[in-house]
């Protein structure tokens, strides 16, 4: 049983330099006539069909996203699309760090806790933590190192925690591939090179900022016009940018970084939105195909393919928040784009807060997520490793607002290197040395506090 096409047609777009000029755009390909006469670069935005889901306006002028019921129709036009409510759907309730109910394969594999759209609900209530965590500057500091750290890793061995081995293993977007080379050559400065290298960073930031500037003026709807991955990818680009300028100690690169520090936290919120509206997309998408017709998840893949297609219009890419039901690569490498998204929006958000706050003494929190901090889950390089490691661990999923709860129910071996530094941020190093102690662990740390480069930079 073959299900209906979508009969939506793609509409090429005026390109970028046109639209900026505000000039009449031939819409020509490869490249548009003005373009051409002029010499520049003629870039399009990404083809898009018509969005799965509604821009709703309240009376204060306020946007949000609905799913659209035109975009379920396209796919099964005998099919209603179900009403979608983040606050009563069959999987709202996630547990949080429980040794007795560890997931199971199965359950991994047929009901993913991180493609529920409850998942990517952002808590902002704090649960058993107090309004104001009182601990020195050498957590924030250790912060600071440990990132550079991950950023040597990346380079040195291909992946680290916050760049999973697997996620550009295939393809490269432009944006990442620039700051990867531009880290390279940050951390093989001299002191002949460095005001050079520091430039040449500089260009790539300008560059990233002004491909993006029409984006940022769309009223908060930056979130629906570019793909997840899209958004995945320059806020990664821009996030390395970040750490090299905020934390290098040159005036001149702290001094732009800072005029436009909340940009980070901006892309994050519209990268996080985008997941969250494909999860609820993909979710209403998958009920309303197969729910008329009692089609069963493990048996029909190729109705599930039909509701990828609908929730995911740009196609092509495995880096999808959705998974076919029943197999372990497409699960496997669901949850790698989907904690690469969890992860990056964390330490984004979380180094807003601490240069401020060591700059200023406060910081804003934007609100709690749920990541996976089991130990070896993001490390495992294979899928059936990864799924043997979710059935041994203690810890599997961290819900930021409650990890104070991991100091009485777990072990620091029994979280990852990234789990372990979101909780010295949060706590502090002492709160985390004392755990380590009880639990017969040796975590020790020796903080650079007075590093040269750290204090120029936030003096």
């Amino acid at each position: 049983m073959s299900p209906a096409k979508s009969h939506q047609t793609e509409k090429r777009m005026t390109c970028v330099a046109c639209t900026k000029a505000k000039r009449k755009c031939d819409k020509g390909v490869p490249e548009c006539r003005r373009c051409i006469v002029k010499g520049q670069k003629c870039r399009y935005p990404a083809p898009r069909i018509k969005p799965a889901y509604d821009i709703i306006y309240a009376e204060d002028g306020a946007a949000t996203m609905a799913v659209s019921t035109e975009a379920i129709s396209a796919s099964s036009a005998s099919t209603e699309l179900l009403a979608l409510s983040q606050t009563a759907h069959s999987r709202e309730e996630l547990p949080n760090i429980d040794q007795d109910h560890r997931p199971t394969c199965s359950g991994l594999l047929s009901d993913p806790w991180f493609l529920a759209p409850s998942s990517w609900i952002i808590d902002h209530k704090l649960s058993g933590t107090p309004g104001t965590i009182t601990f020195g500057e050498e957590a924030l500091f250790h912060f600071i190192e440990q990132l550079l750290a991950w950023l040597k890793q990346w380079t040195a061995d291909g992946h680290c925690p916050l760049f999973h081995r697997r996620l550009y293993n295939s393809d490269l977007p432009p944006c990442v591939a620039q700051a990867y080379s531009a880290l390279v050559a940050y951390q093989n400065r001299t002191p002949a090179t460095e005001r050079l290298v520091m430039r040449l960073i500089e260009r790539h930031v300008n560059q990233l900022l002004q491909d993006h500037q029409l984006e940022q003026t769309q009223d908060g709807l930056g979130a629906i016009l570019y793909g997840t991955s899209d958004h995945l990818a320059r806020t990664q680009a821009l996030l390395v940018y970040k750490i090299i300028r905020l934390f290098d100690g040159d005036i001149r690169s702290r001094a732009e970084a800072e005029s436009h520090i909340s940009t980070l936290a901006l892309w994050a919120g519209e990268m996080w939105q985008s997941a969250a509206v494909d999860a609820s997309v993909f979710e209403t998408a998958a009920e309303a195909i197969l729910s008329p017709v009692g089609v069963d998840w493990e048996h029909e893949p190729e109705y599930i393919e039909t509701a990828a297609a609908v929730a995911t219009p740009t196609g092509g890419c495995r880096k999808q928040l959705h998974a076919t039901a029943g197999d372990l690569t497409s699960t496997w490498e669901a949850w790698v784009f989907a904690e690469s998204i969890r992860r990056t929006f964390l330490i984004a958000t979380l180094i807003e807060a601490v240069y401020l706050t060591l700059k200023q003494g406060w910081g804003p929190c934007r609100g709690g997520i749920i990541f996976s901090g089991g130990a070896g889950l993001w490390d495992a390089p294979w899928p059936s490793s990864w799924v043997e490691r979710t059935r041994k661990n203690k810890v599997f999923r961290v819900r930021c607002t409650e990890a104070r709860k991991l100091f009485g129910e777990a072990r620091p071996s029994d979280v990852d290197e990234f789990s372990r530094l979101i909780l010295i941020v949060s706590f502090g190093l002492e709160r985390f040395e004392q755990w380590s102690v009880e639990q017969g662990h040796n975590y020790r740390f020796e903080v650079e506090y007075g590093h040269c480069r750290l204090r120029t930079a936030l003096l």
